[in-house]
């Protein structure tokens, strides 16, 4: 009778502690979407908030307003909201314009798995290194006004280029068409 009592016993605590390590991995899975949708949503205030100010300073006729102000503000403006939203937000790229954009091992790994899953039909919309806890989504050459600093010698703003060059001696982020991965988001918590 004291072996059954302690079989039941035993099966009873068994049972309980699966059904609270079922819980305990519910709450995660239900805190990394939620972490999800606050890194997605940071973002793209940061995407906005880049591209809305960049857009203020586009003049129809001469990019280098706009390309002096991404040359001298852009990377600030990333920074505060980062700190603002408590996350450190990169752009970076294999093919960086500015060296501090420059891809580490893992950035170049979630390059090409976005690249690879594009080039199969359907650009995933994110990557998430575990070991690093660094998320990452794609960014994608969407508007034909970037053509104007990002597309090839013939697309390209001289005049635009030339202020680049003057900041970035040693850009490589050209000769890109509308719908190529330009880079990736890198998000991580601070």
């Amino acid at each position: 009778m004291k072996t059954w009592t302690l079989t039941i016993a035993a099966l009873f605590l068994l049972a309980c502690s699966s059904n609270a390590e079922d819980k305990n991995a519910e709450r995660f899975y239900l805190d990394l979407e939620q972490e999800e949708q606050q890194i997605q949503d940071a973002i793209l205030s940061t995407q906005q908030l880049l591209i809305g100010t960049l857009m203020s300073h586009v003049d129809s006729v001469d990019m280098t307003r706009a390309v002096r102000f991404c040359a001298e503000h852009a990377q600030h403006l990333t920074d505060s909201i980062s700190k603002e939203l408590g996350y450190t937000i990169r752009r970076v790229s294999p093919k960086n314009r500015n060296p501090k954009n420059e891809v580490s091992k893992t950035d170049f790994d979630a390059f090409n798995y976005f690249q690879k899953t594009k080039e199969e039909g359907q650009m995933a919309g994110s990557f998430f290194d575990e070991l690093n806890q660094v998320y990452y989504t794609p960014i994608v050459l969407g508007m034909p006004l970037c053509l104007s600093c990002h597309g090839s010698a013939e697309t390209r703003s001289t005049t635009a280029y030339e202020v680049i060059h003057e900041y970035y001696p040693t850009d490589k982020a050209i000769d890109y068409t509308l719908g190529d991965l330009r880079g990736v988001w890198r998000v991580s918590k601070k």
